[in-house]
């Protein structure tokens, strides 16, 4: 009787909080974007400061996460990430009070013709995702270009704010199953459907199984990889990144899933692709919840009442307030050096002694106006080594670091070599040491020989190749596996 007493109050408690701060969402909703999502930024910002606990929190992930960037670096990323919650939260609730077309102009796609194509087939899409970026105005304007899209959610805090969600995301088409309703995601998926599910989160009430992200153990969802597989559908990654027009969403094809395949394969390459999206733009991570030694009596959606609590809040405060500065970042590229301009059909060429070394291409462009870096979209590198073997590597995104001579390429990463293929969710290619590194899900391929694995060292040529962790091989062709192995042969 005891229990119940309590659990009756705690949902009294939690209705009178939704009920005192429904008005102001209202008031969210009818603000026009661009002012809400300034209050947003405002609100974001209070918060960072005034909830202690939960900023303690995302500042002990970041360190844990990227060790290798000074206390300073690691505080404008935490600032910053407050911010940009606060704004993609109060933008998305603008748009929600508007025509559902509208949200489509804010949002651009890469890949989506191949989303559509995998639709197409009939046997349904499974988007892994994650809480980076506004994921929720992507997937509102991505419901606009493909129809019978759903999302896979849990409850949260309150029952009345659950309702109030889906109300929402009904309004752009979209249909929100609970993450413990199976059956149901599975007919939707053998009906053809598209699914979106955030994968970079343990979940307690559903089966979870481990993985790692920034090399730290962590537990993540299994259940959208095996009913992907059960149902025979397509699986892509995606994710919501800053764009000059407001978000792009990024979206690439997975490896197929077979009934009886281990989940953490997929779930492992996610992670990587995840890590390597993280790196490039860290603020636009949710380092809020309890991603690492979750305590049981820890709720992460604690931290969305909160955040929206302060929102509410701020409606009055913002006539009174200034968003704290954080456009320094400690000579941080991505705060000093905005780019500044769109260059298509891009082409750089590294000469040594009279010889081109390297060649990069890319659809897309932007350089930073201090000239350190250019971002490319859809690019391809080709290497010429000394001994006269040629490789070749596509990327959907890289970054070229024009004096350190350093190339990050992420998203969909391939290398062919006259040795043989590699597959990567990240990579980072250093001309002057001649090698090729990635720290997520490999597979490298020569002949009928695979190689899988997390974490790659590798000359650009493929002949020597090192795999540090959770290695795999299938091999068809003993004779050619040694190129495929480690330096110790293993």
């Amino acid at each position: 009787m005891k229990e119940t007493f309590r659990d009756g109050l705690k949902k009294a408690r939690r209705t009178a909080l939704y009920l005192l701060i429904r008005p102001f969402m209202e008031i969210f909703r009818r603000l026009p974007p661009r002012i809400s999502s300034w209050v947003g930024g405002l609100a974001g910002s209070l918060a960072g400061r005034i909830f202690r606990h939960e900023a303690r929190r995302g500042r002990d992930n970041i360190a844990r996460a990227l060790p290798e960037l000074s206390s300073r670096e690691r505080e404008i990323i935490l600032l910053r990430h407050f911010r940009n919650l606060g704004r993609s939260v109060a933008e998305y609730l603008s748009y929600t009070g508007r025509n559902p077309l509208a949200a489509s102009g804010r949002v651009r796609f890469s890949g989506l013709e191949k989303v559509r194509e995998a639709a197409k087939a009939g046997k349904g899409v499974v988007v892994l995702t994650g809480h980076f970026g506004n994921w929720e105005m992507a997937a509102a304007a991505f419901a606009r270009e493909i129809p019978d899209t759903a999302v896979v959610a849990r409850e949260l805090y309150d029952i009345n704010l659950s309702r109030f969600v889906d109300r929402m995301r009904a309004r752009f088409g979209i249909t929100t199953f609970d993450n413990r309703d199976s059956i149901a995601i599975y007919r939707h998926l053998r009906k053809g459907g598209i699914l979106f599910t955030l994968v970079d989160q343990e979940s307690r009430k559903v089966a979870n199984v481990p993985v790692k992200i920034f090399g730290v153990d962590t537990l993540a969802p299994s259940g959208p990889v095996l009913l992907a597989a059960r149902a025979g559908a397509a699986m892509f990654s995606g994710f919501t990144c800053p764009d000059q027009a407001g978000h792009m969403a990024v979206f690439e094809e997975m490896p197929a899933v077979h009934e009886g395949d281990a989940p953490e394969l997929s779930l492992t390459n996610f992670n990587g692709r995840l890590e390597s999206m993280v790196r490039r733009w860290p603020d636009a991570w949710v380092w809020l919840n309890a991603r690492w030694g979750r305590q049981a009596g820890e709720v992460g959606a604690g931290i969305a009442r909160k955040a929206v609590a302060i929102l509410a809040v701020t409606v009055f405060l913002s006539g009174c307030g200034k968003s704290p500065d954080t456009s320094s970042s400690a000579g941080k590229p991505e705060a000093k050096n905005r780019p500044s301009a769109v260059m298509q059909g891009v082409r750089l060429f590294q000469v040594v002694k009279g010889q081109t070394e390297v060649e990069i291409y890319a659809v897309e462009a932007v350089q930073a106006p201090g000239g350190s870096w250019v971002d490319g979209r859809e690019v391809r590198v080709v290497y010429h080594s000394h001994t006269g073997s040629n490789a070749v590597l596509h990327a959907t995104t890289a970054r070229y670091y024009l004096t350190r001579k350093i190339l990050e390429a992420s998203g969909k990463v391939r290398v062919e070599a006259e040795n043989g293929n590699l597959e990567a969710s990240d990579l980072v290619w250093n001309a002057e040491k001649s090698s090729l590194t990635s720290r997520g899900f490999v597979r490298v391929t020569k002949g009928d020989n695979v190689l899988t694995g997390t974490g790659l060292e590798s000359d650009p040529g493929l002949e020597q190749v090192v795999i540090k962790e959770n290695v795999r091989i299938l091999a068809r062709e003993p004779g050619q596996l040694k190129s495929l192995m480690d330096k110790e042969g293993k």
